[in-house]
């Protein structure tokens, strides 16, 4: 959501250029007693740079969509101890939603765009980095959602799931290596473990 302030501050020329610094700490809230779901999580931060231009193909989002799942009770998929301020999460419900809602809500975003099939064809694919099981999940079941999909989903081995951080911190790896290049259409889609909110950026 911040990267949207950040562009509509720039849209109504309130800035010229705006940092944006996104932090994750979420071990913190991982019970350090259980092995099985304290790798899961991991910390980061990563800073990105908007600046206003003048030339239309630089606009910065082609198509988005941003919704909120609560309503399905989803907040419930994540279990929190108050005594020991750990959480816990559901994750074969978890992965559930992501091979399905987020992949539909990911194809609307790609619906709603203006782009053609040859840019769709295009598209470099990021998605959050919970795990490797959620990541082969997406690239398993993509096709069932988006029948054209002709792009590549990249992965962060790296680092893995720093939360927040991560799809943005792949990006930046990716325009540092090379393989991300000025004028490339990126598709990026982040969502939590409670599906308070999805969001797919084009």
């Amino acid at each position: 959501m911040a990267s949207f302030l950040a562009s509509g501050l720039i849209r109504s020329k309130q800035c010229k250029r705006i940092i944006l610094v996104i932090v994750d700490k979420a071990s913190d809230f991982g019970d350090p007693k259980d092995y099985t779901k304290i790798n899961l999580f991991g910390d980061g931060a990563v800073a990105l740079m908007f600046e206003a231009s003048f030339d239309p193909a630089d606009e910065a989002y082609i198509s988005f969509n941003i919704q909120s799942l609560t309503e399905n009770n989803n907040l419930k998929l994540i279990s929190h101890s108050v005594e020991e301020h750990y959480f816990d999460q559901k994750g074969h419900f978890v992965f559930r939603i992501v091979g399905t809602t987020v992949l539909e809500l990911t194809k609307q975003a790609l619906d709603q765009s203006s782009l053609t099939p040859q840019e769709k064809a295009g598209i470099k694919w990021i998605f959050h980095q919970a795990s490797g099981v959620v990541s082969d999940l997406i690239e398993e079941n993509i096709y069932k959602y988006i029948p054209e999909f002709k792009g590549k989903i990249y992965r962060d081995e790296e680092s893995g799931n720093t939360s927040a951080v991560s799809t943005f911190l792949l990006i930046s790896k990716l325009i540092d290596s090379g393989e991300i290049k000025a004028g490339d259409i990126i598709c990026s889609v982040s969502f939590g473990a409670s599906f308070e909110l999805v969001i797919t950026q084009i």
